[in-house]
């Protein structure tokens, strides 16, 4: 991109940054045992948002996904037991289904009869199992650097992050897992962490710093409430393929060059999902939004436009 549109680009996304703040309405909705907090921003065909993680929440969406605002209405939400959504839930209530359960719920409080609804990584594997359990509610389903369709490419992506990693990143990381505030998982200890975690998620290492990383003073009490979905068998051993090849709605998948996803993965979940279309970003990461933001927006566009 030449510095002039660069600049532009900048300019653009600070001025949608403070017409999106200033137009914000945030809450929270009752589910199942609990509350789920929610922000909703711009005008136009609403798009829901399922952030990753687990045990992350939406910050890390903004401001950059704000360039979507212009043309659409955005509602974001923090999953259950994350961010700003209620702790103090019950903890079998931790589980993929519920989780599917509290979107449909979230579907129903904006009163929308067909959803748009967009998974980012982690996100992405609840987008889908939602897709698959109310595909009648779904408008068009966007998967984001998504999870993989079947729990067999968990472990790549997990060590395509550690394979990247270089000595000096994996010694800051071993030494900050030592420290007491890490085992107290302490907020600003926790966004350091992650930071460097994410690092080498990046085309370019460095924009790392443009990631949004806001860690809640209940975050001590969030990370222990999440370990406990790691007890849903339904995480741990899965394979979605059958089910996806039934979907009929329009599906967009977007994948990038340097995304820890396997891209064997992505070609597997395009090739079930027939109804699919694929995007590939190059010279990107996992955060298509941070480091692409003019292609991304663009894919995003161009798929609305065929709906």
């Amino acid at each position: 991109m030449k510095l002039t549109q660069t600049f532009l680009l900048i300019f653009m996304l600070s001025i949608t940054s403070i017409k999106a703040e200033q137009m914000a309405k945030e809450g929270y909705i009752s589910v199942e045992g609990g509350t789920l907090f929610y922000k909703v921003i711009g005008e136009g065909e609403p798009i829901v948002l399922v952030h990753g993680g687990p045990g992350m929440d939406h910050s890390y969406f903004l401001p950059q996904m704000e360039i979507l605002a212009k043309k659409n209405k955005l509602i974001f939400y923090d999953q259950r037991a994350c961010g700003k959504s209620s702790v103090k839930v019950d903890t079998e209530s931790v589980n993929m289904n519920q989780f599917v359960e509290d979107l449909e719920a979230l579907r129903k409080y904006f009163k929308l009869e067909k959803m748009n609804l967009m998974g980012h990584s982690f996100g992405g594997l609840i987008a889908m199992r939602y897709a698959i359990k109310y595909p009648e509610k779904l408008k068009s389903l966007l998967l984001i650097n998504s999870s993989a369709s079947t729990s067999a490419w968990r472990d790549s992506s997990f060590n395509m992050m550690v394979k990247r990693n270089d000595a000096e990143t994996s010694a800051k990381s071993e030494a900050l897992m030592k420290t007491e505030a890490f085992k107290k998982r302490d907020p600003d200890t926790m966004a350091y962490f992650f930071r460097l975690l994410f690092k080498k998620s990046f085309y370019f290492p460095e924009r790392v710093e443009e990631l949004t990383l806001k860690f809640q003073p209940s975050y001590p009490e969030t990370n222990l409430m999440m370990n406990q979905l790691y007890n849903d068998s339904s995480l741990l051993s899965y394979d979605l393929n059958a089910d996806l090849k039934k979907l009929k709605m329009p599906v967009l998948i977007l994948s990038t060059e340097a995304d820890i996803i396997s891209p064997e993965a992505v070609s597997q979940l395009h090739e079930n999902i027939k109804t699919s279309q694929y995007v590939f970003i190059e010279e990107c990461g996992h955060f298509p939004f941070i480091e692409q933001p003019e292609q991304f927006l663009k894919a995003i566009d161009k798929f609305f436009s065929k709906l």
